[in-house]
């Protein structure tokens, strides 16, 4: 092995590295954009109201239907709220085609959304069609893109975020023009909520926990945001607008850019590269679009400039995000030569001796590392800042990271003890699973109860 290929993987992992230092410069940066973004519209920040005043208790009731529109994949859900923080859910999951995520229009996404809802209603619930409209099935909408509510079901997009680029829909109600394409299909169903995931993971958190102390949802999935419940009299911009004392917000905060955690070389090719350049680098940094692309093109690095795998670049890789995440979380799973051949052994990558191929296995593990040390960030500042010090506090999350990227919650907390302190132990972190769907069947029940437009009941299935 060459000294300078040595040489240069240690400084990959440096450049990778977080010092604690610059964390907590990142989360006094991170409150002053929290402040801004609660001050006005159209900061860093989004701060978006959700228009849902309270949490659960755990005893809700009641059947909903659930649309989940992911980045990767759409959802349809019928889920029973049973009380006693306990549910039943039954779901449809289909992978969204490419034409449906990059396109001059809304229509490819609406119709493919349509065909599936159609679908999971004529194997369940076939006797709703014809209803009348009074009798359609609620439902709960989970869009997870930054967007701008004045209601629960009215909303603006403000951007597209992972890897999603249709022109068309943005500044658009997507809520709305899903609405008229299942007009038109005359599928018996109202939206009566339209969430964020985080906001979903939230609630969900509240609901099945029954803890009375969550404070925050968080997604670090195949993007990474946040929500959190935050007293209506620190929002300044919606004076006098709601009538409530608490507000969920969801963050966005996915779209800070810490100057104090200045980008890697890596980060700018891959920001280059992406259809929003510019924009979201916290999520860049940290979800699971991300890692293994940052991970191929470290290793296009070592091998264009310091000869790694003999100077070849394999074709199974050339693309960007021909390398997805899941490599990293298979070669971080185990410190061994054998399991960093392995994993790689398919995309033609070759090691001259068994330390190169620990050395692969460091870079993959500081890359990971660097995503769960700059995740703890935000809670921190959350935490410290909305009045939780010193007290117990529940935090939900979901996705993929979280779920199975090897240690990646060890690695969280391990950042949120360096950032503050024995603190660190009155937090409690629980998986939300389901959260989209469970979130918006909650939240969908919230306004169905303040809007009374329809009964909450219980519909059989086919």
């Amino acid at each position: 092995m060459e000294a300078n290929f040595e040489q240069a993987v240690k400084k990959l992992i440096n450049d990778f590295e977080c010092p604690t230092e610059s964390l907590k410069e990142a989360m006094k940066e991170f409150d002053e954009l929290r402040k801004k973004g609660l001050s006005n519209d159209g900061e860093m920040l989004a701060m978006a109201p959700a228009y849902i005043s309270s949490l659960p208790t755990g005893q809700e009731q009641g059947d909903f239907l659930a649309l989940d529109l992911g980045g990767t994949n759409l959802r349809v859900c019928w889920v029973r709220l049973l009380g006693q923080g306990k549910y039943d859910i039954k779901q449809s999951k289909a992978t969204l085609p490419r034409e449906c995520i990059r396109n001059e229009s809304s229509q490819p996404l609406v119709d493919f959304a349509c065909d599936h809802i159609e679908n999971f209603l004529k194997e369940n619930f076939s006797s709703k069609f014809g209803c009348p409209e009074s009798e359609f099935l609620p439902m709960g909408f989970t869009f997870s893109y930054p967007m701008n509510q004045t209601s629960i079901v009215d909303t603006t997009l403000i951007r597209w975020t992972k890897g999603f680029n249709i022109p068309e829909a943005i500044g658009q109600d997507f809520g709305t023009t899903l609405t008229e394409g299942m007009r038109i299909r005359k599928l018996p169903v109202v939206i009566e909520a339209v969430i964020n995931d985080t906001v979903g993971t939230l609630v969900t958190r509240a609901y099945t926990s029954c803890a009375n102390n969550t404070i925050m949802g968080v997604i670090f999935g195949t993007g990474s945001n946040g929500a959190y419940v935050e007293n209506v009299d620190q929002i300044p911009k919606m004076a006098g607008k709601v009538n409530k004392k608490k507000m969920l917000l969801n963050i966005e905060w996915g779209a800070t850019n810490f100057t104090s955690l200045p980008a890697t070389r890596y980060d700018l090719l891959l920001d280059h590269d992406t259809p929003n350049p510019g924009r979201q680098m916290f999520e860049k940094r940290v979800s699971g679009m991300y890692l293994g692309e940052l991970l191929r093109r470290s290793l296009f690095h070592l091998i264009k400039v310091y000869n790694f795998n003999n100077g070849i670049f394999p074709p199974s890789i050339t693309d960007a995000w021909s390398l997805e995440t899941s490599v990293v979380s298979r070669i971080v799973a185990n410190r061994s030569v054998e399991n960093v051949k392995e994993v790689l052994r398919p995309y033609s990558i070759r090691f001259r001796s068994d330390e190169e191929a620990l050395l692969i296995y460091d870079a993959a593990y500081c890359i990971g590392r660097r995503s769960a040390r700059i995740s703890a960030v935000p809670i921190a500042s959350l935490y410290l800042s909305t009045g939780h010090a010193g007290k117990q506090a529940d935090v939900g999350v979901d996705g993929s990271l979280v779920e199975h990227y090897p240690n990646f919650l060890g690695m969280l907390r391990e950042s949120l003890k360096d950032l503050i302190g024995d603190d660190e132990k009155n937090i409690t972190i629980g998986i939300a699973k389901d959260g989209s769907g469970i979130g918006a069947a909650l939240c969908a029940l919230q306004a169905v109860k303040e809007n009374k437009t329809i009964e909450v009941g219980n519909y059989p299935l086919k």
